[in-house]
Parts: C-alpha cells; sequence; structure tokens
C-alpha cells in the first residue's frame, strides 16, 4: 500500500472533532452502563446477569422465565420470556456478565469493554499509521465516533466484545495462529448471529489444508466444550439446548434492524425463511470472499463478513458497531489507493455511523434504507477494489514476465 501524504488543515480539525465526539459518545454510554439514569437502562446486561445467575444454581435460562422480582419496572414486560442463547454462549457469559452484585456486575462490565476499546483503539491506530504519520489518529478517531458504540454501552450489549475478539481473530489469522483464531471467534459466537460468517473467511482463502484444520479445530473445540459443560451443569443436551434457542428466537425476530428476516419469516414463516435467508446471505458471502481470496487482505473478508452479518439474520442497532470494520478499511483504500469510490463509501457509511440515531429511530424505514445503500455501496467498493488491484498485479507480472531479458 502506498503511503499517503500527511493530513491536512482540515483533515486534522475533521478527525479533531470526530475525536471529540467519540469522547462524548462513549462517556455517555460508559455513565448509563454504571449509574442510573431516567433517559437509559442497561437491560441487556440485567438479563444477561439473570441468566447467569439461574446457572450458578443448576437452572436453565431456557426454561425458566425471568423472575419478577429481579426486573426494574422499566422491563417488567420481559418477564415471560426465556433466555434465547446457545449453550456456548452461557459459559462466555460468566466472564461477561458473571452473577456477583449488580452495582458490581455493572462496573467490571464496563471494565471488560474498556478493555476490548483499548485494545481495538490500539489495533486501529496501528491501521491507520501504515499510511504514514498522523493518521492512525485520524483512523482511530473516525471508528470510535460511531455512535453505535454508545448505544451498545447504554443497553449492556456484548457487541463491542464480539468486535474486538473479531479483530483478535484476524490478528491471529495473519500470523498463522490458527488454533488460537479458532479459539477467538468461537468466544466472539457468544453472539453466533454476528460472528457466524466470520468463520468464512479462513475456510474459503488460500490457507494450507493443515491450517484450515487447526482453526476449526480450535473454534469447534472451545464451543465443543463450552456447551457440554453447560448442558450437563443444568441436566440438559447440547442439542435440546439448541433446540430451546430456535424456539425463543420467533419471540423477537420483528424487533430486528433487519427488514429481510421479517420479510423472509412473512413469505414463507419463522422457521423455513429464517433458515433461507440465512443460506442465501451466507452463500453471497462466500462467492465474494472467492472473488477476493488472491488478494489475501484479511480486513477486506472481514469487511464483507461484517457488512453481511448485519443482514443474513436478526441484528440491531447496536450490533452496529461491526460496520467499524469496512469503515477502516475504506479510509485505508481512500488514502492509501486513492481510490475516489472508497471516499463516497467512507463518507456515506461514515455519516450514518456519527449521527446519534436513537434505537427506535434505527427502525424507520428512511433509516434502514440509509443503511443498506450504504452497506451496499461498501460492500461493491471493497469487492471492485480489491478485484482490480489483483487484476493489476496479475498484468504487471505479466507484462514483466514479456520484457526481454539482456544479455
Amino acid at each position: 500500500m502506498p503511503e499517503a501524504s500527511n493530513p491536512t488543515t482540515l483533515t486534522r480539525f475533521a478527525y479533531v472533532a470526530l475525536g471529540m465526539l467519540a469522547a462524548a459518545y462513549l462517556s455517555l454510554g460508559l455513565y448509563t452502563l454504571v449509574f442510573d439514569t431516567e433517559f437509559s437502562y442497561p437491560v441487556d446486561l440485567r438479563l444477561r446477569w439473570i441468566e447467569q445467575g439461574m446457572l450458578i444454581q443448576g437452572q436453565n435460562p431456557q426454561d425458566q422465565t425471568y423472575p419478577e422480582d429481579l426486573l426494574p419496572e422499566l422491563i417488567r414486560a420481559q418477564k415471560d420470556v426465556r433466555g434465547s442463547y446457545p449453550p456456548w454462549s452461557y459459559a462466555t457469559g460468566f466472564l461477561l456478565a458473571p452473577p456477583i452484585a449488580w452495582p458490581a456486575v455493572r462496573v467490571y462490565f464496563a471494565s471488560i469493554n474498556i478493555i476490548a476499546m483499548v485494545g481495538l483503539g490500539c489495533w486501529l491506530f496501528l491501521r491507520g499509521e501504515q499510511l504514514g504519520a498522523g493518521w492512525g489518529r485520524a483512523v482511530l478517531a473516525s471508528v470510535l465516533a460511531a455512535f453505535p458504540f454508545c448505544v451498545c454501552l447504554s443497553y449492556g450489549q456484548y457487541s463491542i466484545v464480539v468486535l474486538a475478539m473479531i479483530v483478535v481473530c484476524l490478528e491471529l489469522l495473519k500470523r498463522d495462529q490458527m488454533t488460537a483464531a479458532g479459539v477467538a471467534l468461537g468466544m466472539a459466537a457468544v453472539k453466533p448471529q454476528l460472528a457466524g460468517l466470520f468463520f468464512l473467511v479462513p475456510l474459503i482463502y488460500p490457507f494450507p489444508f493443515q491450517k484450515k484444520f487447526r482453526f476449526v479445530l480450535g473454534a469447534a473445540a472451545y464451543m465443543a466444550i463450552a456447551s457440554c459443560a453447560i448442558a450437563w451443569y443444568v441436566s440438559s443436551t447440547p442439542w435440546e439446548m439448541l433446540g430451546g434457542l430456535a424456539n425463543e428466537s420467533v419471540k423477537f425476530f420483528r424487533l430486528s434492524n433487519n427488514p429481510l428476516i421479517i420479510w423472509a419469516a412473512e413469505l414463507f414463516g419463522f422457521s423455513l425463511g429464517s433458515k433461507l435467508l440465512a443460506v442465501f446471505m451466507a452463500g453471497v458471502c462466500a462467492i465474494l470472499l472467492f472473488v477476493v481470496r488472491r488478494q489475501q487482505n484479511l480486513l477486506a473478508g472481514f469487511s464483507i463478513c461484517a457488512i453481511l452479518a448485519m443482514y443474513w439474520s436478526y441484528s440491531r442497532h447496536y450490533d452496529l458497531v461491526l460496520f467499524t470494520i469496512p469503515l477502516t478499511q475504506l479510509l485505508l483504500l481512500w488514502k492509501g489507493e486513492q481510490a475516489k469510490s472508497a471516499a463516497v463509501a467512507f463518507l456515506l457509511l461514515g455519516a450514518l455511523l456519527w449521527s446519534p440515531i436513537r434505537i427506535e429511530m434505527s427502525r424507520w424505514p428512511s433509516v434502514e434504507l440509509a443503511y443498506a445503500v450504504a452497506g451496499v455501496f461498501a460492500l461493491a467498493t471493497i469487492v471492485f477494489q480489491e478485484r482490480s488491484f489483483s487484476v493489476d498485479l496479475a498484468g504487471s507480472r505479466r507484462t514483466l514476465s514479456q520484457e526481454p531479458v539482456s544479455a
């Protein structure tokens, strides 16, 4: 990647402004996560905390409704809902929402998210510095200014930790640490609808079979051992708990920010429609990964998966933190490869992510359409640029091979 020119005064002003926005968003998100406010409550963390408390008592959260005395008035409507996570997610959940005192778990979870964001920030800064001095801060500010980070923190969602583990997986794959990469992605599968498509990258990219096997072994071993341990402890089986996940999912799909899953369910019924959508979008993802695999740019492959992860299954506005992966790739293409289409895609996607779109607003048809257009354009730009670079590289090699050799 050629080195970009030093940031201009306008660019510096832009990333300082975005940095201030990031600080405001993250501070607000962390405050509402740790302290009680009148306008927000970490409802998802509360539910995960209740589920982990059930588990420690040997109860299966998929068989139990939430005890009404543990539900604040604000979320009392959840009293008839059961747990809807796969068994391995509950094992990972002990690391994220342990059954300790509620005020303590709020502080603990905030600390976990701060660690995840610091790690993510270091990764972003180093990625940016590949463009040249000064660009690390630009990439860092551009990504962390995404409002979904604030929403994710305020709801007590796992999505930031999932994003961090996906980035860890990416870096481990680059270093050929395949077993560890598999374990990292297995842990990211605490939210399988977000992490699922990323398993396709090492399977489709040109890694040797032995490395693919080690990756799959690492992921499968973690998820299988965690699932068996949890199922045994609550006197169930892993497949019964996976069936419980499917039974509860039908209660939530209409809350999704992905209109495709709602349309598929209306056409074919939720059970068949959700499966057809997942298979179709996974197929699209696999084709696009195959198209860009020759370039072996893992960030491009992960960007494709991050965009399609919002449309292959259930997703909510806080899950859009994954869009920071393609946002980073687009900025690198814009400044590193001087790709004008990447500039447009970056600004379109960035403008949506930087806007304070609350979760209620995110389901407006206009907002869903705007995100779909920006996502498709970003996807097309990344695939086209990677494919073009691969063709240009092949052409250069052919030209070099045809040059006469001097005597």
